[in-house]
């Protein structure tokens, strides 16, 4: 039997996810939660428009919120010892959702950093 690589690679994609959930799993000292990225992009989208009298937020500046929006989530995870995963990818709903708590924060640092300019 053939193996062509797009199998190859989907299977390997599967392994490591299970592997990487597992390992999350074991350590009893992180916890698992959910976060909405669609959710979160649309938001932060919508209120950057606002800032533009056309309505359409430059490429470079939406690069910056989706960076911005990474850096939030990957520091609250540390801090609260979270593994945080993408809230589509997860079939089960008995996980914890942190998106709210995310649109605040990252609404926190928009207010502010218009109070700045």
């Amino acid at each position: 039997m053939q193996i062509n690589q797009q199998n190859l690679a989907l299977v390997t994609t599967f392994s490591l996810s299970v592997a990487a959930l597992c390992l999350g799993l074991s350590n009893p000292s992180k916890k698992l939660g959910t976060v909405d990225m669609q959710s979160l992009l649309s938001e932060q989208s919508q209120n950057l428009a606002k800032a533009y009298p056309s309505g359409t937020v430059p490429q470079g500046v939406m690069q910056q919120v989706i960076e911005e929006i990474k850096e939030v989530i990957d520091s609250f995870g540390q801090e609260q010892k979270l593994t945080l995963l993408a809230k589509g990818a997860v079939l089960s709903c008995e996980l914890p959702d942190y998106t709210e708590t995310f649109k605040e924060i990252l609404n926190e640092r928009v207010t502010k950093t218009v109070r700045v300019k």
